[in-house]
């Protein structure tokens, strides 16, 4: 038998998929968070889908903050839907 690839959900759509089909948000510490694009960041983990859908949806309403816990600022939200879309591109 072969090595099972991990497997999380997206906060938004609830699809189960492979890790490396989705991108990562992280909380750390310190409370900052960030695009994960490693997948292998310490702190607390959010996933969405490599979906514009399932982007847009992660940041106009409060998933994101929900699932990492976090009261995140309008601003930085901004600054992490342009990473996740340029995330895309790539």
């Amino acid at each position: 038998m072969g090595k099972t690839l991990a497997q999380r959900r997206c906060i938004v759509c609830k699809t189960t998929s492979e890790k490396k089909d989705l991108l990562r948000f992280v909380k750390d510490k310190s409370g900052a968070v960030e695009l994960d694009l490693s997948s292998k960041a310490p702190g607390r983990g959010a996933y969405v889908c490599k979906d514009m859908t399932c982007i847009d949806s992660a940041f106009c309403s409060s998933a994101l903050s929900r699932a990492l816990r976090a009261q995140i600022p309008k601003e930085r939200l901004s600054e992490l839907k342009d990473m996740a879309i340029n995330a895309l591109s790539d």
